[in-house]
């Protein structure tokens, strides 16, 4: 895969292939919130139904800059969402331009 996109796409296609109930999602802290939500998206398209995820995060940046989701972290989160459920063509300035 070469985004983040296609990483939750075809490894919930390979968990649901193998049966796999759990698995631990392992990223920068500053990415990991934007990997899970994708990764349960692609889930709950293509299974298997039921996993559930937990993560580990190498804190890349400050604590308290890593609380609470900025801005530009959302928006980035809803675009690749879009993305996972197949919307590509949404085009839209604020999120195409972050």
């Amino acid at each position: 895969a070469t985004s983040t996109v296609g990483n939750a796409l075809f490894s919930s296609y390979a968990l649901a292939r193998h049966n796999i109930k759990h698995a631990t999602i392992i990223s920068s802290a500053s990415h990991v919130r934007r990997g899970q939500t994708l990764f349960e998206i692609a889930s709950w398209q293509t299974g298997p139904q039921g996993i559930t995820f937990d993560t580990v995060r190498y804190p890349d940046k400050p604590l308290k800059d890593l609380a609470k989701a900025s801005e530009s972290e959302l928006l980035g989160i809803y675009r690749d969402a879009l993305r996972t459920y197949g919307m590509w063509s949404y085009r839209s300035y604020p999120l195409e331009s972050r």
